[in-house]
């Protein structure tokens, strides 16, 4: 099969006729009739094989192989593609495609195909503008060397042709615009470039022509010229005026090539070259239809002086397309060696390398300080490395210099500088939600404000945004775009599944749109492994990042590949001591600036040693990854390690510290769930200081905050995790039904976690109500359950938990089996918090056997260490020291114990400890009138009729009643 055109024609050849039909090899442009048609690229192919094969049936299978090799393309693109190309040959001529049933086309011109090097007579295209009724002629201005030193910018003039350019031969534009379109998947029936009707081809180009919605810039290469910084200086500074207009779409070269959008756009051409015969000198050309009439800008000058050509040209341009905004702007500020070094980092910054791009911009800044467009381009690369104070830097200076400019594009300005703030987030938030409403075809601002707000924490109104769109009707880089913004926030939102289905679509969308996709195939490939992290093997995990780190590759963005690179170490189980294929991983994104990266390594190795046990080196790593969130001004990355480090400083005990803590996140207005988590820690640690009325009320408005909530979706499972932690403050206040009902919301939460603190919640509530056996009962298959969850901090605390119940209900050596098991883990991880509270446990048990040495002996380094407003512990201590005084005789001391300890806990509202206090001493040996009738009244109000210390009198009261040699009496 054939898989290339080898033309029959020399390399001298310039145009090939047959008929009325005439092709310009140099400028790839075609005439038929006097008439220049403009030709998609994939149609201009099929047009040239067919003209270098005349004759020669060609199979449908062998145009796909030929025209479309390795781009997947539905089957009625070639019907298309044959259907324009009769199109363009007219009604007369269409013939000249013949198709061959079940077999393909062959090309049957009238007569001989002529190759030619020039033409007999006018070009058609000077034919085709005398025939013009309006002509808008090129201008190419001469310049003699006087006026290149005094006034070195050129002004192109729509009136008429220049001198030089009359005099030239035609020749010297052989660099110009070529009517190189790029591949279209064009609709039927739709021709972008020829949609003008005859009427509208007579007609002049006017001020008052209906402004554009969409708009594509093009760039037209000549092979044979190695320079193309001009015309990519040309297509930024362009560019960034068209796009930063709310009212106008930008569209991409990779979006009409996969057929983007619904509504046609207005396609601008633009090319530069050398010009022969004057070294030194550049050409600029910009060449679209606007108004029915094609239109021309040329320039020519000094290399030096093609930034200010730059500028004039792109105020032509405005002035013809939108004259409405022609003015005002601000003036291109850079010279020649900035700018050729400016093109380099668009290259990177297209291909989304950001290290890349910000290196060579930092230089361009360098080179240029007043350049403020690629001050921008910089800002918006160092956030995307978290360079936030660089970033917020440049972002502000490149808001100054990009001024003066239209109200709407200063508004736009003002949202960016936002963005690039990660203090701000939600502020920019909230613009672009302005921008987004006031301006809905605008995409980007949608696109924006959802991913702001992902990274504010609020995925919930993301996919609010998200979804009020009809993205079918939107450029392809749009719908990739908010596909995989969707499968973020569906990650975000804890749904795995429905992430990996927005991935795949995405995926398959930009495989299908052919070539130029690769960094979107990349981008949801990644995000495919990571919706399916938990259920997949590591093999296909790996398989999937490395397909991904190749597009990248191949793609030239290596800041995306060396993340993807990162990701399969993050498949690999963790293993002791250090990863050095992480640790250089770390070393490069360190050298590279990228501190984004730089902290997802720190954090997953602190993964890693946190798996293995190795907590110390979990917290020196979440340092050191905080403290490239604080140098980077990552606040968003900052909060996330913060609510990480939050954890481990009341896991270790540090109450003061996470308390201050607290206030400093809540004070950062975080949202969505780790807003919900900042409120039950601000719970725990009012109940770990016995505000338990407090802690109640904080979790009730986080609940009614979540309640309040339209999106049910999302309710469920925060609202259940809730009512595990308020269900302990309930029992402690002593409403036991409330309790009941908190426990058994708490079931529905999805994590084993939590399925078991509802079960040990219901066996304790239970135990209270005075039901043992019920209790018991629920307390057998816990161990059980406890074996199938992670060695973890959680399994830690549940598992004290079931020890501490287990002594309730009299069973102190499985108990002590629990605890001592537990005792040398908590230790090695310094989480004091967990070693005071397993050996108040073992204190417990010891003197549940009236072993009071043993049980004051467990006390002592728990006594030292405890901070003095503790309660949750320190009332468990208080009673075991009013246990031991009474059971050693001291009478006197014991009452004294237990008067405090029942006038801290009436003052805290803490009903179960009043309860037990009234129990462990015989009525009326305490002051303060505390008697029976006291506990019989809180028994009744709270049903609790089992909240005693019954599990510690029986060896207790056997002992009291040897001192007073008196008969056995059971206390009350």
């Amino acid at each position: 099969m054939k898989t290339a055109v080898h033309v029959p024609w020399s390399d001298d050849v310039r145009y090939l006729r047959t008929g009325d039909l005439l092709v310009d090899l140099c400028y790839r442009r075609v005439t038929r009739g006097g008439t220049e048609v403009e030709l998609p690229q994939r149609i201009y192919d099929l047009l040239l094989l067919f003209l270098a094969e005349p004759g020669i049936l060609h199979t449908r299978a062998e145009l796909f192989e030929r025209l479309w090799a390795g781009v997947i393309v539905e089957d009625a693109n070639l019907s298309q593609s044959i259907w324009l190309l009769r199109k363009v040959l007219g009604e007369d001529c269409k013939h000249w495609v013949r198709t061959v049933a079940k077999g393909g086309y062959v090309f049957e011109p009238p007569g001989a195909i002529e190759y030619l090097a020039e033409l007999p007579g006018p070009e058609p295209m000077q034919d085709a503008a005398a025939q013009d009724a309006d002509p808008i002629a090129p201008s190419v201005p001469e310049i003699d060397a006087g006026d290149r030193q005094e006034n070195p910018l050129p002004t192109a003039s729509p009136e008429a042709p220049s001198a030089a350019a009359q005099s030239q031969p035609r020749q010297w534009r052989r660099w110009g615009l070529a009517a190189v379109a790029v591949a279209l998947a064009i609709s039927v029936g739709s021709f972008w470039m020829n949609r003008a009707t005859k009427a509208d081809v007579a007609t002049a180009a006017s001020p008052d022509a209906a402004p554009p919605a969409a708009i594509a810039l093009i760039e037209v290469h000549d092979p044979a010229v190695a320079t193309r910084w001009p015309v990519t200086l040309f297509h930024q500074w362009l560019g960034w005026k068209l796009g930063a207009l709310p009212t106008i779409t930008l569209l991409s070269e990779a979006d009409i090539a996969a057929g983007a959008g619904s509504t046609a756009p207005l396609v601008v051409f633009l090319a530069s070259g050398s010009v022969p015969d004057r070294p030194g000198h550049v050409m600029l050309q910009a060449r679209f239809k606007h108004g029915g009439h094609l239109q021309r800008l040329e320039m020519e000058g000094p290399a030096s002086t093609v930034p200010a050509m730059v500028d004039e040209m792109s105020r032509q341009v405005m002035s013809r397309l939108l004259p409405r905004h022609a003015d005002p702007w601000p003036t291109l500020d850079l010279d020649a060696d900035a700018a050729s070094r400016y093109a380099e980092g668009v290259e990177a910054f297209e291909r989304r390398d950001w290290i890349a791009a910000a290196a060579i911009f930092n230089e361009v800044v360098e080179m240029a300080p007043r350049f403020g467009l690629v001050r921008r381009q910089l800002a918006h690369a160092q956030a995307r490395l978290a360079q936030g104070p660089s970033a917020i830097a440049h972002m502000e200076v490149a808001r100054d210099l990009l001024q003066p400019a239209p109200t709407q594009v200063v508004a736009v300005l003002d949202a960016e500088q936002l963005a690039v703030d990660p203090h701000r987030i939600q502020a920019a938030a909230e613009a672009y939600g302005q921008l987004a409403s006031r301006y809905p075809d605008k995409s980007n601002y949608t696109l924006t404000y959802a991913n702001l707000q992902v990274e504010a924490g609020q995925p919930e109104l993301a996919l609010d945004a998200l979804t009020a769109h009809d993205w079918e009707q939107k450029p392809t880089e749009k719908r990739i775009a908010q596909l995989l913004l969707r499968s973020q926030v569906h990650q975000a939102l804890g749904e795995s599944r429905r992430a990996g289905e927005f991935a795949r679509t995405a995926e398959h969308l930009a495989r299908t749109a052919g070539s130029g996709w690769e960094i979107e195939r990349g981008a949801a490939l990644l995000q495919m492994a990571n919706a399916r992290a938990m259920t997949d093997s590591p093999e296909a995990l790996t398989e999937l990042y490395e397909q991904a780190a190749k597009l990248m590759e191949t793609a030239g963005n290596r800041t995306a590949a060396l993340y993807a690179r990162f990701l399969v170490e993050t498949v690999t189980p963790p293993t002791e001591g250090r990863n050095p294929h992480l640790d250089k991983l770390l070393a490069k994104a360190n050298a590279g600036g990228y501190r984004r990266l730089e902290m997802e390594i720190l954090i997953r190795v602190a993964a890693q040693h946190h798996r293995v046990g190795d907590l110390e080196g979990y917290r020196t790593r979440l340092w050191q990854a905080l403290a490239v969130a604080t140098a980077s001004g990552d606040t968003t990355r900052h909060d996330q390690l913060g609510v990480l480090l939050l954890n481990e400083e009341v896991l270790q005990g540090h109450f003061a510290d996470a308390e201050q803590r607290l206030k400093q996140l809540q004070s950062a207005g975080l949202g969505g769930r780790a807003a919900l988590m900042l409120d039950q820690y601000e719970a725990f640690l009012h109940y770990v200081h016995g505000r338990h009325q407090l802690a109640r009320q904080t979790l009730d408005r986080a609940e009614q905050r979540v309640a309040n909530d339209d999106r049910s979706a999302t309710k469920s499972e925060p609202i259940a995790q809730m009512a595990c932690s308020r269900a302990e403050f309930l029992l402690s206040l002593g409403d036991l039904t409330a309790a009941r009902r908190d426990w058994q919301r708490c079931k529905g939460a999805a994590s084993p976690i939590h399925q078991v603190l509802a079960a040990l919640g219901q066996a304790r509530t239970e135990l209270l109500a005075g039901d043992t056996a019920g209790a018991s009962n629920l307390l057998q298959p816990m161990g059980d359950s406890l074996a199938t969850l992670p060695d973890d901090s959680d399994r830690w605390m549940v598992t004290m938990e079931l020890a501490r119940l287990l002594t309730r209900v009299g069973d102190t050596d499985e108990s002590d089996r629990l605890y001592n098991a537990l005792l040398p883990k908590l230790r090695r991880s310094g989480y004091r918090a967990l070693v005071w509270a397993t050996e108040t446990g073992l204190a417990e048990n010891a003197a549940a056997r009236s072993d009071w040495a043993a049980s004051l002996a467990y006390l002592t380094g728990v006594r030292r260490d405890l901070p003095a407003d503790e309660w949750m512990l320190s009332q468990r201590i208080r009673l075991i020291d009013t246990a031991a005084a009474w059971a050693e005789g001291e009478r006197q001391r014991a009452a004294s114990l237990a008067g405090e300890l029942h006038s801290k806990a009436s003052h805290l509202g803490d009903a179960i400890v009043q309860m037990e206090i009234h129990s462990l001493l015989p009525d009326g040996s305490m002051p303060d009138g505390c008697d029976q009738a006291h506990r019989d009244l809180l028994v009744a109000r709270s049903g609790m009729r089992g909240a005693s210390l019954d599990w510690l009198t029986p060896a207790f009261a056997k002992r009291q009643l040897q001192l007073a040699g008196a008969p056995e009496q059971a206390p009350h």
